[in-house]
């Protein structure tokens, strides 16, 4: 899935994503970023949203399991079966969720998992950083099974 598709797809099937002006900057195997603008998701303070930020970040670990996953047909279903979301700063521009990429070995234990069993488990994290300050960091699970 290039990120083109992923964009296209997100938008068409998780609605959210657009009213939320998300866009997919990066996806590889070495890097996913997505992005936000404020004003789309702006709360009563004047910072971002608190539910904004939690669906970038799912969203975000969602796209770098659907590029690893997307050779597989039938494609699998993909659950977020977890996340927790720590707030440090308000978020107050633009901004974007960067994944921390698991390492080589933990991915090919996720996909070996997942072709042996038909189901797999990865927990993974991301973080938001503005004027190279943390604002907001995350770390879920998702769950994959055959589709």
């Amino acid at each position: 899935m290039t990120r083109e598709e992923a964009q296209e797809y997100i938008y068409t099937n998780i609605p959210v994503t657009k009213a939320m002006g998300m866009t997919i900057k990066e996806l590889s195997r070495k890097s996913v970023v997505l992005g936000a603008p404020i004003m789309a998701n702006i709360n009563h303070r004047g910072s971002a949203f608190g539910g904004s930020i939690d669906s970038l970040f799912l969203t975000t670990g969602w796209a770098f399991i659907r590029f690893l996953i997307d050779h597989y047909t039938p494609t699998p279903i993909i659950v977020g079966s977890r996340g927790e979301t720590n707030f440090q700063k308000p978020v107050l521009d633009d901004f974007e969720a960067r994944l921390e990429i698991p390492s080589d070995a933990d991915v090919d234990l996720f996909l070996n998992t997942f072709e042996r069993f038909g189901r797999a488990r990865m927990s993974l994290s991301a973080t938001i950083t503005q004027n190279e300050q943390l604002c907001a960091s995350f770390t879920g699970d998702y769950v994959v099974v055959k589709g």
